[in-house]
């Protein structure tokens, strides 16, 4: 029993660190798009794109619909908060060599 119990205890710690890999990659990805969207004068919360990723990652998925939604409303905050705080940086920075 207990080697049962440990055995999936390190697979739930894998699959942890392997969403946390996956949400770094996301964070990274998102910086990119910061960039461009300054480049092109774009708004950094595009309140349609996310409603459609949430109505389609809900469609596959074995958690109920509003359980999705909180975990990837959290993970575009954080996203969005990433942006903000890198485009924050560059203005201070930019202002600082000013």
């Amino acid at each position: 029993m207990t080697d049962t119990l440990e055995l999936l205890r390190s697979k739930i710690d894998d699959i942890n660190s392997e969403i946390l890999e996956l949400v770094n990659q996301r964070v990274a990805i998102s910086l990119q798009i910061a960039d461009i969207k300054q480049q092109k004068d774009i708004p950094l919360f595009d309140a349609d794109r996310e409603k459609f990723m949430l109505e389609n990652l809900a469609k596959s998925s074995l958690i109920p619909p509003e359980k999705v939604q909180q975990l990837f409303e959290l993970i575009f905050e954080i996203s969005r908060n990433c942006m903000a705080d890198k485009l924050r940086n560059q203005a201070t920075n930019n202002d600082k060599a000013e």
